[in-house]
Protein backbone atom coordinates (compact mmCIF):
# COMPACT_ATOMS: atom_id res chain seq x y z
CA UNK A 1 0.00 0.00 0.00
CA UNK A 2 2.20 2.53 1.08
CA UNK A 3 4.99 2.31 -2.26
CA UNK A 4 1.48 3.17 -4.12
CA UNK A 5 0.14 6.03 -2.28
CA UNK A 6 2.62 7.11 0.62
CA UNK A 7 2.61 10.88 0.58
CA UNK A 8 -1.17 11.02 -0.38
CA UNK A 9 -4.43 12.83 1.18
CA UNK A 10 -6.67 10.23 2.27
CA UNK A 11 -9.60 11.86 0.95
CA UNK A 12 -7.71 11.81 -2.49
CA UNK A 13 -7.97 7.81 -3.11
CA UNK A 14 -10.67 6.61 -5.03
CA UNK A 15 -12.57 3.52 -5.12
CA UNK A 16 -11.50 2.49 -8.64
CA UNK A 17 -7.45 3.18 -7.17
CA UNK A 18 -8.79 0.54 -4.58
CA UNK A 19 -10.33 -1.67 -7.00
CA UNK A 20 -7.51 -1.71 -9.07
CA UNK A 21 -5.36 -2.18 -6.62
CA UNK A 22 -6.80 -5.26 -5.12
CA UNK A 23 -7.10 -6.39 -8.99
CA UNK A 24 -3.43 -6.04 -9.51
CA UNK A 25 -2.25 -8.20 -6.12
CA UNK A 26 -5.24 -11.08 -6.98
CA UNK A 27 -3.83 -11.08 -10.96
CA UNK A 28 -0.16 -11.82 -10.01
CA UNK A 29 -1.60 -14.97 -8.47
CA UNK A 30 -1.65 -14.00 -5.06
CA UNK A 31 -6.16 -13.61 -4.07
CA UNK A 32 -5.48 -14.34 -0.50
CA UNK A 33 -2.89 -11.52 -0.77
CA UNK A 34 -5.22 -9.29 -2.01
CA UNK A 35 -8.38 -9.92 0.26
CA UNK A 36 -6.10 -9.62 3.38
CA UNK A 37 -5.10 -5.67 1.85
CA UNK A 38 -8.99 -5.46 1.15
CA UNK A 39 -9.51 -5.90 4.76
CA UNK A 40 -6.55 -4.06 6.27
CA UNK A 41 -7.99 -0.73 3.80
CA UNK A 42 -11.54 -0.99 5.51
CA UNK A 43 -10.24 -1.43 8.25
CA UNK A 44 -8.32 1.46 8.23
CA UNK A 45 -10.02 3.73 6.51
CA UNK A 46 -13.58 3.07 8.28
CA UNK A 47 -10.42 3.77 11.73
CA UNK A 48 -10.02 7.42 9.78
CA UNK A 49 -13.87 8.18 9.45
CA UNK A 50 -14.02 7.18 13.12
CA UNK A 51 -11.79 10.07 14.03
CA UNK A 52 -13.38 12.36 11.34
CA UNK A 53 -10.68 12.61 9.63
CA UNK A 54 -12.49 11.70 6.35
CA UNK A 55 -15.84 11.18 5.46
CA UNK A 56 -16.52 8.59 3.46
CA UNK A 57 -14.36 5.27 3.13
CA UNK A 58 -13.32 4.72 -0.45
CA UNK A 59 -13.62 0.97 0.48
CA UNK A 60 -17.49 1.11 0.78
CA UNK A 61 -19.31 -1.81 -1.31
CA UNK A 62 -16.00 -2.58 -2.50
CA UNK A 63 -16.28 -6.40 -2.38
CA UNK A 64 -13.02 -9.03 -1.09
CA UNK A 65 -11.48 -9.97 -4.67
CA UNK A 66 -11.47 -13.78 -3.85
CA UNK A 67 -13.76 -16.33 -2.31
CA UNK A 68 -11.87 -18.38 0.54
CA UNK A 69 -12.77 -21.95 1.29
CA UNK A 70 -11.73 -22.95 4.21
CA UNK A 71 -9.60 -26.59 4.61
CA UNK A 72 -10.68 -29.63 6.48
CA UNK A 73 -7.67 -31.58 4.90
CA UNK A 74 -6.69 -34.40 7.64
CA UNK A 75 -3.67 -36.74 6.97
CA UNK A 76 -4.91 -40.39 7.70
CA UNK A 77 -2.49 -42.60 10.01
CA UNK A 78 -1.30 -44.26 6.92
CA UNK A 79 -0.36 -40.79 5.43
CA UNK A 80 1.25 -39.74 8.65
CA UNK A 81 3.27 -42.73 8.66
CA UNK A 82 4.58 -41.92 5.15
CA UNK A 83 5.29 -38.20 6.12
CA UNK A 84 7.41 -39.31 8.87
CA UNK A 85 9.27 -41.95 6.66
CA UNK A 86 10.07 -39.30 4.29
CA UNK A 87 10.93 -37.06 7.00
CA UNK A 88 13.60 -39.17 7.76
CA UNK A 89 14.62 -39.34 4.23
CA UNK A 90 15.23 -35.85 3.93
CA UNK A 91 16.59 -35.27 6.89
CA UNK A 92 18.13 -31.88 7.87
CA UNK A 93 16.57 -29.39 8.71
CA UNK A 94 13.22 -29.80 6.66
CA UNK A 95 12.85 -33.56 8.19
CA UNK A 96 13.20 -32.12 11.89
CA UNK A 97 10.65 -29.40 10.55
CA UNK A 98 7.70 -31.41 9.72
CA UNK A 99 8.06 -33.78 12.86
CA UNK A 100 7.93 -30.52 14.93
CA UNK A 101 5.11 -29.08 13.14
CA UNK A 102 2.82 -32.54 13.92
CA UNK A 103 4.19 -33.39 17.07
CA UNK A 104 3.67 -29.46 18.52
CA UNK A 105 0.27 -28.70 16.56
CA UNK A 106 2.32 -25.18 15.92
CA UNK A 107 1.97 -22.75 13.14
CA UNK A 108 4.72 -22.99 10.17
CA UNK A 109 6.65 -20.05 11.23
CA UNK A 110 6.97 -20.29 14.45
CA UNK A 111 8.11 -23.59 13.88
CA UNK A 112 11.34 -22.69 11.91
CA UNK A 113 11.82 -19.47 13.63
CA UNK A 114 11.99 -21.29 17.09
CA UNK A 115 15.13 -20.59 18.71
CA UNK A 116 16.91 -22.42 21.45
CA UNK A 117 16.34 -19.44 24.02
CA UNK A 118 12.74 -20.21 23.67
CA UNK A 119 13.39 -23.52 24.92
CA UNK A 120 13.41 -24.78 28.24
CA UNK A 121 14.41 -28.52 27.78
CA UNK A 122 15.85 -29.11 31.02
CA UNK A 123 13.75 -30.86 34.36
CA UNK A 124 10.95 -33.13 34.12
CA UNK A 125 8.10 -30.66 32.20
CA UNK A 126 9.98 -29.38 29.61
CA UNK A 127 8.36 -26.17 27.58
CA UNK A 128 8.93 -24.30 24.76
CA UNK A 129 7.75 -20.38 25.19
CA UNK A 130 6.91 -18.37 22.22
CA UNK A 131 7.22 -14.95 22.78
CA UNK A 132 4.08 -12.63 21.85
CA UNK A 133 6.17 -11.11 19.18
CA UNK A 134 6.16 -14.34 17.12
CA UNK A 135 2.81 -15.30 17.95
CA UNK A 136 0.12 -14.76 15.14
CA UNK A 137 -2.57 -13.41 17.94
CA UNK A 138 0.01 -11.52 19.73
CA UNK A 139 -0.20 -13.86 23.15
CA UNK A 140 2.88 -15.53 24.62
CA UNK A 141 2.04 -19.16 24.49
CA UNK A 142 3.50 -22.24 26.36
CA UNK A 143 3.78 -25.44 24.37
CA UNK A 144 4.90 -28.55 26.29
CA UNK A 145 7.29 -30.74 24.50
CA UNK A 146 6.52 -34.26 24.35
CA UNK A 147 9.24 -36.98 25.35
CA UNK A 148 9.35 -37.21 21.35
CA UNK A 149 9.96 -33.79 20.55
CA UNK A 150 12.67 -33.09 23.13
CA UNK A 151 14.41 -36.49 21.76
CA UNK A 152 14.34 -34.76 17.75
CA UNK A 153 15.57 -31.09 19.25
CA UNK A 154 18.59 -33.40 21.36
CA UNK A 155 19.90 -34.84 18.44
CA UNK A 156 19.81 -31.71 16.52
CA UNK A 157 23.23 -29.85 15.58
CA UNK A 158 23.77 -25.92 16.92
CA UNK A 159 24.53 -23.67 14.47
CA UNK A 160 26.40 -20.88 16.58
CA UNK A 161 24.42 -17.66 15.25
CA UNK A 162 23.39 -14.05 17.03
CA UNK A 163 19.82 -15.33 17.08
CA UNK A 164 20.66 -18.85 18.61
CA UNK A 165 17.86 -20.39 15.78
CA UNK A 166 17.37 -23.70 15.74
CA UNK A 167 16.77 -24.72 12.43
CA UNK A 168 19.14 -22.68 10.39
CA UNK A 169 21.77 -23.46 7.84
CA UNK A 170 23.67 -20.01 8.23
CA UNK A 171 23.30 -19.08 12.08
CA UNK A 172 22.18 -16.03 10.80
CA UNK A 173 18.64 -16.40 9.56
CA UNK A 174 15.75 -19.28 9.87
CA UNK A 175 15.13 -21.81 7.43
CA UNK A 176 13.24 -20.62 4.57
CA UNK A 177 12.56 -22.36 0.94
CA UNK A 178 9.05 -24.21 2.51
CA UNK A 179 8.12 -25.13 -1.46
CA UNK A 180 11.25 -26.87 -1.92
CA UNK A 181 11.02 -28.46 0.96
CA UNK A 182 7.24 -29.73 0.79
CA UNK A 183 8.18 -30.79 -3.03
CA UNK A 184 10.94 -32.98 -1.56
CA UNK A 185 8.82 -34.72 1.42
CA UNK A 186 6.22 -35.50 -1.20
CA UNK A 187 8.80 -37.20 -3.93
CA UNK A 188 10.36 -39.01 -0.98
CA UNK A 189 6.59 -40.28 0.63
CA UNK A 190 5.62 -41.53 -3.14
CA UNK A 191 9.20 -43.16 -3.81
CA UNK A 192 8.29 -44.86 -0.42
CA UNK A 193 4.60 -45.91 -1.05
CA UNK A 194 6.10 -47.19 -4.18
CA UNK A 195 8.92 -48.91 -3.09
CA UNK A 196 6.19 -50.54 -0.63
CA UNK A 197 3.89 -51.55 -3.43
CA UNK A 198 6.72 -53.40 -5.15
CA UNK A 199 7.18 -55.42 -2.06
CA UNK A 200 3.56 -56.40 -2.07
CA UNK A 201 3.66 -57.27 -5.49
CA UNK A 202 1.54 -54.66 -6.94
CA UNK A 203 2.40 -52.10 -9.85
CA UNK A 204 3.93 -49.26 -8.19
CA UNK A 205 3.21 -46.66 -11.16
CA UNK A 206 -0.40 -47.28 -9.75
CA UNK A 207 0.13 -45.60 -6.77
CA UNK A 208 -0.12 -42.12 -6.10
CA UNK A 209 -0.82 -39.50 -3.08
CA UNK A 210 -3.43 -37.15 -2.74
CA UNK A 211 -2.56 -33.31 -2.02
CA UNK A 212 -2.07 -32.10 1.27
CA UNK A 213 0.36 -28.90 2.79
CA UNK A 214 2.41 -28.43 5.41
CA UNK A 215 -0.43 -26.16 7.34
CA UNK A 216 -2.33 -29.37 7.20
CA UNK A 217 -0.05 -31.12 9.60
CA UNK A 218 -1.31 -28.27 12.67
CA UNK A 219 -5.09 -29.10 11.22
CA UNK A 220 -4.26 -33.10 11.76
CA UNK A 221 -2.65 -32.56 15.29
CA UNK A 222 -5.58 -30.87 16.30
CA UNK A 223 -8.24 -33.53 15.32
CA UNK A 224 -5.92 -36.16 16.27
CA UNK A 225 -5.80 -34.90 20.31
CA UNK A 226 -9.39 -34.57 19.58
CA UNK A 227 -9.56 -38.45 18.40
CA UNK A 228 -8.39 -39.26 21.82
CA UNK A 229 -11.14 -37.51 23.87
CA UNK A 230 -8.95 -34.12 24.53
CA UNK A 231 -11.67 -31.53 25.63
CA UNK A 232 -11.85 -28.64 22.60
CA UNK A 233 -10.99 -26.16 24.85
CA UNK A 234 -7.58 -27.86 25.61
CA UNK A 235 -6.89 -28.36 21.90
CA UNK A 236 -7.55 -24.73 21.46
CA UNK A 237 -5.18 -23.75 24.40
CA UNK A 238 -2.67 -25.87 22.65
CA UNK A 239 -3.17 -24.43 18.77
CA UNK A 240 -3.00 -20.81 21.16
CA UNK A 241 -6.28 -19.94 19.96
CA UNK A 242 -8.52 -17.46 21.90
CA UNK A 243 -12.10 -17.22 20.20
CA UNK A 244 -13.37 -20.57 20.01
CA UNK A 245 -15.22 -22.57 23.64
CA UNK A 246 -14.88 -20.28 26.13
CA UNK A 247 -16.46 -17.11 25.51
CA UNK A 248 -18.39 -13.96 27.13
CA UNK A 249 -17.84 -13.95 30.88
CA UNK A 250 -15.95 -16.72 31.25
CA UNK A 251 -13.61 -16.19 28.49
CA UNK A 252 -13.07 -12.71 31.10
CA UNK A 253 -12.32 -14.40 33.92
CA UNK A 254 -11.28 -17.79 33.23
CA UNK A 255 -7.34 -17.27 32.55
CA UNK A 256 -6.18 -21.10 33.46
CA UNK A 257 -3.32 -21.76 31.02
CA UNK A 258 -4.27 -25.39 30.80
CA UNK A 259 -0.89 -26.10 30.65
CA UNK A 260 -1.06 -29.51 32.65
CA UNK A 261 -4.03 -30.24 30.19
CA UNK A 262 -2.02 -28.95 27.57
CA UNK A 263 0.89 -31.36 28.13
CA UNK A 264 -0.96 -34.85 28.54
CA UNK A 265 -3.00 -33.60 25.37
CA UNK A 266 0.19 -33.86 23.52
Amino acid sequence: IKPKWKGRQMETITRREIITLLDDIADRGAPIIANRVHALLRKFFNWAIERDVIQASPVANVKAPAAEVARDRVLSHEEIRLVWLAADKIDWPFGPLVKLLLLTGQRRDEVASASWDEMKLDGPAPLWVIPKERAKNNQAHSVPLSKSVVAILEALPRIKGAESFILTTTGKSPVSGFSRAKDSIDAAMLAIARQEAVERGEDPERVSLPEWRLHDLRRTAASGMAALGQPVHVVEAVLNHRSGTIKGVAAVYNRHDYLEEKRRAL
